[in-house]
């Protein structure tokens, strides 16, 4: 919910005149009309999907049917957020 408002509180900067309620209602609409699944965003047209969008272990589904787990690296915001320094060790770590 945290990700979903704060991709809402950007996108309402620009273009959404949308009460948050309202753009999580209209997003389920047009997933049911569009028949889409929260991992088919191929054909949005355009259409803002907050919710779906933090579904992140199903997109991830995608990268590692293309790579293996050993090439992918996953941390969260929270933790660079929190260490920083910590976290961009891991990584680079993981890099090589």
């Amino acid at each position: 919910i945290d990700r979903a408002y704060s991709n809402y509180n950007l996108v309402l900067k620009g273009e959404v005149k949308l009460s948050f309620e309202e753009a999580i209602e209209r997003e389920h609409t047009n997933l049911e009309k569009e028949k889409l699944n929260e991992n088919d965003f191929s054909s949005t047209k355009g259409r803002q999907y907050y919710l779906s969008r933090g579904f992140y272990a199903k997109q991830l589904e995608i990268w590692f049917k293309l790579f293996s787990s050993n090439q992918i690296f996953v941390t969260s915001s929270e933790d660079l957020l929190s260490d920083a320094n910590k976290t961009l060790s891991e990584m680079f770590k993981f890099l090589g």
